[in-house]
This record gives structure tokens, C-alpha cells and sequence, in this order.
């Protein structure tokens, strides 16, 4: 034998095997002496055989786990791409149709037959916007992806901001059937904020609320300064969250079965992404059957 020419005198093999049986190769052990291995050595060494296996294995999964998330992270890096592109390449004829619509509005007179026209200009014109809404939505949602998500950031009172964006939202809670309350800052405090974005963040966690939220149910918006923060909650008495949704409410296209009209799954990916833009943190506490509360963070403007 070849060992032989080594001086190798004894000589001991023991398989190295994975949990389903599969070969991995051989654990081997020399000696240069003569030796008879007995029932103790073989034990020792089928052990430690198993340990070098396990380890074998281990360091094999851990390189199939990474390229297996190299290749997710491939897919996703592609599928924002795509979402960027088409929606980019959707938007200017969602805008001419909407367009249209709203100029052939303007030229219709009063008579029963332009009333019909009016009525189907309307609903193409309401579906065109929540088409560009849509749009509008997976573009956010691709530069979120990204970590590209712009925000201009100005200072603005707390209070006013609060209260403008309330301004727009509640017509939206008022039609669902919503009692909304607001809490206004105890102090006056400026915080560094896109206002656009602040709006289309509190859009997102009310349309959230009023998705799960029965008529007659109740909602709260409330703000404080805690730790340099301006520290935001959006409160319903809804259904609730179960637990095991939890981890993945902020997941982008994901949804809890909770309804029937749940839409694209992309508005509290969106919300998260505005307040991470902001230098922000966002979480939520909730109990099935107990409603949601919402907080987020803005930090407040530097003092001059």
C-alpha cells in the first residue's frame, strides 16, 4: 500500500455520513506504530467522525442558504426594476385618459343624454385616478425597495402639520363611518418633515384603520415630543392583528387575510419607508379583536 512507504504502520477509516446516510468521504487516522485499535478507539473515533459530519453539514447548508439569498436578492433587485419601469411607462397615458375624460366633462351641456355621458366620463375619470394612485404606489414602493424613497425636508409646526393632514383624512373617516379624535402636542414643537409625505403616511395607517374598523367604531391620532422625537400614534378599535401577522405587516405585497378588499399590500411598506426617509422609527401593538395602535417617530427640528 502507499501508507506504507510513509512509515504508516496502523491505519483506521471511519465513513463520514450525513443524517440521511450520504457519504461525505472518510475520516482516516495513522499511526506510525503497530497498534490494534479496540472497541474504545473505534468508539472515539465513530464520534468524532460524527462531529466532523455535522460540522460538514452545517457549513454546507450555511453556503446554500447564502447563495439561495443571493439569488432572492437578485430577483428582488429585478422585480423593482421591472415595477419602476412599467409603472414609469403606465403613468402618462393613465394621465391622458384622465385628461380626456375631465375635458370632454367640461363640454357636456345639461340634456338627459349628456347626463349619461357624464355619469360614465365620471367613473372613467375616478378609475383612471385610482389607477395613477396605484402607479404611484409601486413606485414608492420600488424606491422603498431600494432604499431611494425622496423626501424634501422642511421645518413645520407639529400642530399645523397634524391638523392639515386631519383635514384631508377626515372625509375619509366620516364616509366609513368613523369617529375620529385628534390630540394635538401639548407644547409647541417644529419638526423637519416632507409634508406631502407626512400626508400620504397618515393617509396609509388611517386607510389601514378603515379598512378593519366596523362602522361606528372610533379612531385616534395623537402626537408628543419624548427623547428629541415627535412621537405619533394612530389608534382604531378594529378587529385587531393576530399575533403571528405581526413580524410581517411592514413586508411589501404582503397582506393578513383579515378582509375581502385588502388591495395591494403595499401601503404600510410604503408608511415604514417614509418614516425610515425621515430618520424615523415605526412599530405596532396589537390583540385580535382589540384594535391596532400604530406609532412613529419624526425627529423634531434643531433648536437655533
Amino acid at each position: 500500500p502507499a501508507i506504507s512507504q510513509f512509515g504508516v504502520t496502523a491505519y483506521a477509516g471511519i465513513p463520514l455520513l450525513t443524517a440521511d446516510g450520504h457519504a461525505l468521504g472518510t475520516l482516516c487516522v495513522m499511526d506510525f506504530k503497530v497498534r490494534d485499535w479496540n472497541a474504545d478507539d473505534i468508539s472515539s473515533l465513530a464520534d468524532l467522525a460524527a462531529a466532523v459530519s455535522t460540522e460538514i453539514e452545517l457549513r454546507m447548508d450555511i453556503a446554500e442558504r447564502l447563495r439561495v439569498e443571493r439569488e432572492l436578492q437578485r430577483a428582488l433587485h429585478l422585480r423593482d426594476e421591472v415595477l419602476g419601469i412599467v409603472s414609469h411607462d403606465l403613468r402618462n397615458p393613465v394621465h391622458t385618459v384622465s385628461l380626456a375624460s375631465a375635458m370632454l366633462l367640461e363640454l357636456l351641456g345639461e340634456g338627459e343624454g349628456e347626463e349619461t355621458t357624464r355619469q360614465h366620463l365620471n367613473v372613467i375619470r375616478r378609475s383612471a385616478q385610482q389607477m395613477d394612485s396605484l402607479i404611484g404606489d409601486l413606485l414608492d414602493v420600488a424606491s422603498v425597495g431600494s432604499g431611494h424613497l425622496s423626501v424634501q425636508l422642511r421645518e413645520h409646526d407639529a400642530e399645523q402639520l397634524l391638523l392639515s393632514a386631519v383635514e384631508v383624512l377626515r372625509p375619509i373617516t366620516e364616509a366609513a363611518g368613523l369617529h375620529l379624535d385628534v390630540e394635538i402636542p401639548a407644547a409647541p414643537a417644529a419638526i423637519l418633515s416632507d409634508a406631502g409625505r407626512f400626508v400620504q403616511l397618515l393617509s396609509n395607517l388611517v386607510g389601514n384603520a378603515v379598512k378593519f374598523t366596523a362602522p361606528g367604531g372610533s379612531l385616534r391620532i395623537s402626537a408628543g415630543v419624548a427623547d428629541g422625537d415627535m412621537c405619533f400614534s394612530v389608534r382604531d378599535s378594529g378587529s385587531g392583528i393576530p399575533a403571528q401577522d405581526l413580524p410581517r405587516l411592514f413586508d411589501r405585497f404582503w397582506q393578513a387575510e383579515r378582509g375581502a378588499d385588502l388591495g395591494a399590500g403595499l401601503g404600510l411598506a410604503i408608511a415604514k419607508g417614509i418614516v425610515e426617509a425621515h430618520g424615523g422609527r415605526i412599530s405596532v401593538e396589537s390583540k385580535h379583536g382589540e384594535g391596532t395602535t400604530f406609532h412613529f417617530t419624526i425627529p423634531t427640528a434643531p433648536s437655533v
